[in-house]
């Protein structure tokens, strides 16, 4: 009996196994490119997961440190027509926050338009009284004394 061993060594490959290695090999590397494509992926969605906690926390810290936070308040323009000028109250605190010149146009009074035929000689008061010696001056003045407007 003859003593035989296995051992690895080199042989010429055939045309079909360069053929299959090669269909091997592109799978394999198509393999490795659509994993990496799917780390990156994942990589920015948790980068991007990661940033939006940071700003989070970003956005707290700041709060806590400063005592406040913008948020929306309901205000009010109060004109003070002696003054020229009109302003914005917080509704809120009732503190002042802006104070601006009136402008010409809000001088300006909106009158009701009517056409001839319907207009009649009573005038309605600011009070909801009807008089026919009401002029509209009155009722602005009247308006003005209640606040109801300018």
């Amino acid at each position: 009996m003859a003593n035989t061993e296995m051992r690895n060594l080199m042989v010429i490959l055939t045309e079909d196994e360069i053929k299959d290695y090669s269909k091997t090999l592109a799978e394999e590397t198509q393999a490795v490119n659509s994993l990496e494509n799917e780390k990156k992926s994942v990589t920015a969605e948790y980068t991007s997961k990661i940033t939006r906690h940071k700003t989070n926390i970003s956005d707290l810290a700041r709060k806590i440190t400063t005592g406040e936070e913008m948020r929306e308040i309901r205000c009010r323009w109060d004109y003070l027509w002696e003054d020229g000028v009109k302003v914005l109250i917080r509704l809120d605190s009732g503190k002042q926050i802006d104070k601006q010149e009136i402008r010409d146009y809000e001088r300006q009074a909106e009158l009701p338009v009517q056409d001839d035929e319907t207009q009649t000689g009573d005038v309605e008061s600011v009070d909801g009284s009807e008089d026919e010696d009401t002029t509209l001056a009155d009722n602005m003045a009247k308006a003005r004394d209640k606040k109801d407007i300018f």
